[in-house]
């Protein structure tokens, strides 16, 4: 019975609506026949762009551990914890979200009841008390998405932030999205308006907006406009849904896929080349890095396809953020567009694309060929287009990790990265003269200087460090590191942790000459062969010397964040089996077990530098906060800390580079950046818990317009910090002298 013959009739009937009152006999069977070419359209855009994803090579545990994503969609898909980390787009985009899911549910529920249901049985289960709530619980969500879709149109096109480069799919999908909320309301409105025509129905005002919408709607114009809403809204709704797999709005599906299938091991985690160094030696053709989509794995290909341009990654780069060529957006959205060329191009001919025809087609793809890299194109005789990589962009990144840290749905942008460095550096020998400089000191003395390897323990054993031959039945093995070895102003640091651990009483020793570089910066440089070759020859030295290999059962600690990743994370994957620990959690733990007793007082305020490969790779934040204030210090924040720390320009090899630097076209040195924000945090001591920050700081406070501030600013390590401290006297003096 339609909808204003129930409400002329009198008939007093439980809270419900009628879904097709009014119309044709007919129109159920029309909606069927429209919602059965939308599902179709809608799969079958589905599996076109998974087979897309396809084009990539298999992504080992991608679908492991299923328990465990499970939850990560819980956390980060479905409460999106990471996209509330901002607040105002993260409160429209939850209110959009929610909106939407609750929506989506009562449609669901309103077909099955309508459709199934009332077919079935002749009677409906939303009606009465649950059809009251049900219908309040709608126009509470659907109002919450009206005003999250109206605080996106102000962010973008009144707010306009720089990172957002707004899109003609973007206008599209918010005009879209509008005006299916608005039919909804308007047809809600409008059939209540017919029911309040004829009889008050007081259950009708839990449908508040309609509710309130119905004022506008009396008399016999009412039933008319309902059609007219009504039909609107179903036929919007239905290509809304029918091409959801061909724009924008494919990101609802595709987020939620990257977060479930992301990387659930080590952060930022670049795979090593299996068996490299044995394939070579046998003459076996090995692929060095990323050079072509193909290359990429379908995990990795979908990530790029989850990617929102929302630019939160461009904010948080400091590369971007000092004027460099890398933008993490641009890089990720720049694979992508090579990506949908080239599977246009394979579907649109219909050849594989890994057999010899489908290659010769695809290199008719885009001004750039079938290469990812400008480079690699342009050696090819194919001119560079807007999708192709240029090498600079990859020389920029420090590899801070920051871009993947802030990404609400789990891009990893670094990976990717240092894949297609790999392929620039060993492949295509397409590297930066320093960079080339300093593969040649590694290659040949095993550490970025080419200094003399028998030099490195000079100070250890001066201060009568043992070695692991004087001490087998060592605690903890002290990695020195190359800058520990080397660096003057690190072998001030690497004295005074020594000095701790042995007023702690710590048994301790060193590997002596048989310690190499860890090998971070080359691997992250993209030499991945002088990086395996490192680990090669300190697994072979470690076995002639009679000891095992895998130090098991061992602990490692170092003053080095970039060798505690690098040794705790990646080692592993050849075979280690020790633990490793960075020195300010071992400093942590000897305070809090009462090792080591500080002298009372201080009165020093200190401002902490946060490493990105201690916050961000490790999550290793509160430690050095609990040393330093067991060391008496009062502790002031600068606003980029803990795991939004700004990066201090070393990371990724950047340390051995030389950096753009044109202050006249606003292109700043990173190290400058980061060391101004802490000079003025208004602290009297700037602590940093890695060899490489004090070493980009010390060359960034030595600039002349920084001597008045540096007057009564010191520059100190935390075991520094720590070691003026001890009841035992330590000789160790800060960067700029004092005591």
């Amino acid at each position: 019975m339609p909808t204003h013959e129930i409400a002329e009739s009198g008939i007093e009937r439980l809270p419900m609506w009628e879904m097709y009152g009014g119309f044709w006999a007919a129109t159920r069977w029309i909606i069927y026949a429209l919602a059965l070419v939308v599902v179709i359209t809608f799969v079958y855009g589905i599996w076109q762009r998974i087979r897309a994803y396809r084009m990539g090579r298999p992504a080992p545990g991608a679908l492991d551990n299923i328990g465990a994503r499970i939850m990560e969609l819980l956390r980060y898909g479905i409460a999106q914890l990471r996209v509330v980390r901002e607040a105002f787009p993260g409160i429209f985009h939850l209110f959009l979200f929610w909106g939407f899911v609750v929506l989506f549910i009562g449609t669901a529920l309103t077909v099955l009841d309508e459709d199934f249901y009332r077919l079935i049985t002749g009677n409906k289960f939303i009606h009465g008390g649950f059809y009251v709530v049900f219908s309040f619980m709608l126009d509470l969500f659907g109002l919450l998405a009206l005003v999250g879709l109206g605080m996106a149109l102000v962010r973008r096109y009144v707010m306009k932030p720089d990172r957002l480069d707004n899109q003609q799919t973007d206008a599209s999908l918010i005009t879209w999205i509008f005006v299916i909320l608005l039919t909804g309301f308007l047809t809600e409105g409008a059939r209540i308006g017919v029911v309040m025509g004829h009889k008050a129905a007081g259950y009708e005002a839990s449908s508040f907006v309609g509710y309130g919408l119905a004022l506008l709607f009396k008399g016999g114009a009412a039933e008319v406009l309902h059609k007219l809403f009504w039909s609107v809204h179903v036929l919007a709704s239905m290509v809304f849904i029918a091409v959801l797999p061909f724009n924008k709005g494919l990101h609802i599906f595709s987020t939620l896929a990257n977060i479930f299938t992301r990387s659930l091991g080590p952060k930022a985690f670049t795979p090593s080349i299996p068996n490299m160094m044995e394939r070579m030696e046998a003459g076996e053709e090995v692929e060095m890095g990323y050079k072509k989509i193909e290359d990429l794995t379908w995990r990795e290909i979908l990530q790029t396809d989850a990617c929102t341009r929302c630019g939160r990654c461009q904010d948080q780069c400091p590369a971007y953020n000092t004027g460099k060529h890398l933008s993490p957006k641009k890089f990720v959205q720049s694979v992508k567009d090579h990506w949908l060329a080239r599977w246009a191009q394979q579907r649109d001919k219909n050849v594989e694309v890994n057999q010899g025809e489908g290659e010769a087609a695809a290199a008719e793809v885009g001004a750039g060929g079938p290469y990812l890299l400008a480079a690699e194109a342009a050696c090819y005789g194919c001119e560079p287009g807007d999708a192709s990589v240029e090498s600079v962009v990859l020389w920029d990144c420090t590899n801070c990790m920051a871009c993947v840290n802030i990404c609400p749905v789990f891009v990893e942008h670094v990976p990717l990265i240092n894949q297609m460095r790999r392929e620039l550096a060993m492949e295509f020998d397409d590297s930066e003269k320093a960079c080339k400089d300093f593969f040649k000191n590694m290659d040949t003395n095993a550490n970025p200087w080419g200094m003399n390897p028998s030099d490195k323990m000079t100070w250890t054993a001066e201060l009568g460090v043992p070695t692991v031959f004087d001490n087998p039945d060592y605690e903890y093995l002290y990695w020195v590191g190359c800058m520990g070895g080397y660096d003057p102003r690190a072998i001030k640091i690497g004295k005074a942790f020594v000095k701790i651990l042995q007023a702690a009483g710590v048994n301790f020793a060193v590997l002596g000459e048989m310690e190499l570089c860890c090998g971070d910066s080359i691997r992250r440089l993209g030499n991945e062969a002088s990086f395996q070759a490192l680990v090669t020859m300190f697994k072979t030295t470690v076995q002639e010397c009679e000891m095992d290999p895998t130090f098991a059962g061992k602990k490692v600690v170092t003053t080095c964040p970039h060798g505690f990743n690098t040794l705790k994370h990646e080692y592993p994957e050849f075979g280690f089996k020790w633990e490793v620990v960075h020195h300010t959690e071992l400093l942590d733990q000897l305070l809090k077990s009462g090792k080591i007793k500080l002298k009372g007082g201080n009165g020093h305020t200190a401002v902490l530098h946060d490493s990105c490969f201690l916050a961000r790779y490790n999550d290793i934040i509160d430690e050095p906060r609990d040393v330093l204030k067991a060391a008496g210090y009062k502790m002031v924040e600068v606003p980029r800390s803990g795991d939004l720390t700004f990066c201090c320009g070393g990371g990724g090899g950047r340390a051995w580079l030389e950096e753009h630097y044109e202050p006249e076209k606003g292109i700043n040195r990173i190290n400058f950046n980061r060391t101004d924000e802490l000079m003025d945090a208004g602290a009297d001591t700037i602590i940093a818990a890695c060899p490489l920050c004090m070493m980009m700081f010390d060359e960034a406070t030595k600039r002349t317009e920084c001597e008045d501030k540096m007057s009564c600013i010191r520059l100190l390590d935390i075991a520094e910090a720590v070691a003026e401290k001890l009841d035992v006297p330590v000789d160790n003096q800060g960067s700029d002298g004092q005591a």
